[in-house]
C-alpha cells in the first residue's frame, strides 16, 4: 500500500510549506523581521501531523482493507505514531531552508552591508 504512505506524505509536507509560508508572512507583519515567533512552530508541526494522520486513515482504514482485517489500533498507530519521528526531523530541516529563501535581503557578515534579493518577475 504506497498509497497509504505517499499521498499523506505529500500531502502533510504541502501543508508544512503552507504553514511555514504563513509563519513568515505574521512575523513580517508583527514583529517586523526582528525576532522569530517561535510559538508558531508547535502550530506548525500539530496541523502537518494532522494533515498525514486523517488521509492516512482514510486510505488504510476505509479505502484498504486494514480496518477490517486488523482493526482500529494498528491503523492509528500507522497514521499517527508511525510519521511523528520523520515530521520532527524533517520540519527544523525545512523550516530553515524556507526561512532562508523568503529572506528579502542577504546579510554580510563581519560588517553592516546588506545586499537587497532581485524580485523574479
Amino acid at each position: 500500500m504506497a498509497a497509504a504512505v505517499a499521498v499523506p506524505a505529500f500531502i502533510s509536507i504541502g501543508t508544512m510549506f503552507t504553514a511555514l509560508y504563513i509563519h513568515v508572512l505574521l512575523e513580517r507583519v508583527f514583529t517586523n523581521e526582528k525576532q522569530s515567533l517561535a510559538v508558531l512552530h508547535f502550530p506548525n508541526i500539530m496541523f502537518s501531523w494532522m494533515m498525514y494522520a486523517l488521509p492516512s486513515v482514510i486510505i488504510r482504514g476505509f479505502l484498504g482493507t486494514d480496518l477490517i482485517t486488523e482493526g482500529w489500533l494498528p491503523v492509528l498507530y500507522h497514521s499517527v505514531i508511525v510519521p511523528l519521528p520523520f515530521l520532527l526531523s524533517i520540519y527544523p530541516v525545512v523550516a530553515l531552508l524556507f526561512r532562508r529563501s523568503l529572506r528579502r535581503y542577504i546579510a554580510v557578515k563581519g560588517s553592516n552591508v546588506v545586499y537587497l534579493k532581485k524580485k523574479p518577475h
